[in-house]
């Protein structure tokens, strides 16, 4: 994935498959061991470690190949939240030929990959394998480009219950969503909100159990738009495990919360003197900041 194509062409994944499987003969394995493993090695193999050292020293790659630093904190099989960010991933377009992927994509790909398969072997670990799980993935359509993101999805939501491991997710395009049956098979409950095109209006109609018809194509394109024309934050249509759908008010509960859930730029400032911050009282204009842009949201 990661390696040039000159070096690909001259057999790069064998000399990478045997140091693979050496380091695995070893107690504790992990990438970076295989990327030394590389270095100290001869030929091709030398020549293939030189190449993704260069990788492992970016900010995308240190993730897959780079080594941990000295008393960095990894992730424990106790109970807690655990967020990944990946900023500056830049993912291929749809259809690209791997030949046409620049570095960056080369790099933002092998690193969703890795994330995958961390993911999936972290939860059916047997040492979590006891634990209650949620896998939350925001925009999931950056997934759902690939044929490994798809696979993931489907397999995930197909073995979670095995893994006592649950799957919640948003997306701006619910379409990509539909065309995935087993992931669509497993979602227990839906939430929609308001869409725009007709394609994305017809494949939410469908994640919610509504006639693809007209009328509904005008209902989700009216949720989240008051009487008055201006914003109605955390108004959607909710479709619950049992294929039942209505139309929902979500109400946050302070504005504490409300600004820690926004994601404008102005998130960060505090709250004015003289608001409510408890439970109770909030005034509406400081309830969910939700942007009023298409979105959809699933959970398995």
């Amino acid at each position: 994935m990661l390696l040039p194509g000159h070096l690909r062409a001259r057999g790069a994944e064998t000399a990478i498959q045997t140091a693979v499987t050496d380091v695995a003969a070893r107690p504790r394995p992990a990438a970076w061991k295989v990327l030394e493993e590389l270095r100290a090695g001869s030929g091709l193999a030398a020549e293939c470690g030189t190449a993704l050292a260069n990788f492992a020293a970016s900010g995308l790659g240190a993730p897959v190949l780079g080594r941990p630093a000295e008393g960095a904190t990894l992730l424990e099989s106790m109970p807690g939240l655990w967020l990944v960010q990946v900023p500056g991933m830049l993912l291929p377009p749809v259809g690209s030929a791997r030949e046409d992927w620049e570095v960056t994509h080369r790099l933002s790909v092998a690193l969703m990959q890795s994330l995958i398969a961390y993911a999936l072997a972290t939860a059916s670990s047997r040492e979590l394998r006891l634990m209650r799980k949620l896998v939350a993935i925001p925009e999931v359509h950056v997934l759902t480009f690939s044929p490994q993101g798809r696979s993931y999805l489907e397999y995930i939501a197909r073995v979670g219950r095995a893994w006592n491991t649950s799957l919640a997710s948003d997306t701006q395009d619910p379409a990509s969503i539909v065309d995935l049956p087993g992931l669509v098979e497993q979602l227990s409950t839906v939430w929609g909100f308001q869409l725009t095109s007709e394609a994305q209006q017809d494949a939410l109609a469908q994640l919610l159990d509504l006639p693809v018809d007209a009328h509904t194509r005008q209902l989700i394109r009216a949720i989240g738009i008051a009487p008055d024309g201006s914003v109605r934050h955390g108004h959607a249509i909710m479709r619950d495990p049992r294929f039942r759908s209505a139309t929902v008010q979500i109400d946050i509960p302070s504005a504490h919360l409300a600004t820690l859930l926004s994601t404008t730029p102005t998130a960060c400032e505090p709250v004015p003197d003289g608001v409510d911050d408890g439970a109770e009282g909030v005034p509406s204009a400081w309830h969910a900041p939700r942007p009023a842009t298409d979105h959809a949201e699933v959970s398995a």
